[in-house]
């Protein structure tokens, strides 16, 4: 049955899904899905799978976007076409990352902001910039 590049892009992308490596074993990369799962309950693996899932997703979003087989699968792996779905499932996850990457620089942002303005009000020496 083909696997549809959607499909394991949206189980890729989304922490639970993508850190325990579903996108593998739903593509029948059942080894390289054990690995992870492995590496996922080792305090030190997710050093490994959290970055491992950021490249499942970028892989299989380009792979969509461009139209090409994914690098890191499987070469046996029985790929459905490309579908117009498969095109705005990558789309979504695109908005979806960048949304929550903006997110986090202005709660960095805001949080360092407010520790100089509380250092202000304590300290007239405030090295805050």
């Amino acid at each position: 049955m083909p696997k549809h590049l959607g499909i394991a892009a949206a189980l890729a992308a989304f922490p639970i899904t993508g850190i325990f490596g579903v996108d593998k074993y739903y593509v029948g990369a059942w080894k390289w899905g054990l690995a992870q799962t492995i590496l996922s309950f080792l305090i030190i693996g997710l050093i490994v799978s959290v970055p491992w899932m950021y490249l499942s997703t970028i892989v299989l979003i380009v792979a969509i976007l461009w139209g090409v087989a994914p690098s890191l699968y499987p070469s046996e792996v029985d790929w459905a076409p490309v579908s117009s779905t498969d095109k705005i499932v990558a789309w979504i996850i695109i908005g979806l990352y960048i949304i929550s990457l903006i997110s986090y620089i202005v709660k960095t942002q805001t949080d360092s902001y407010r520790i100089c303005k509380n250092c202000k009000k304590k300290n007239k020496n405030c090295q805050c910039k």
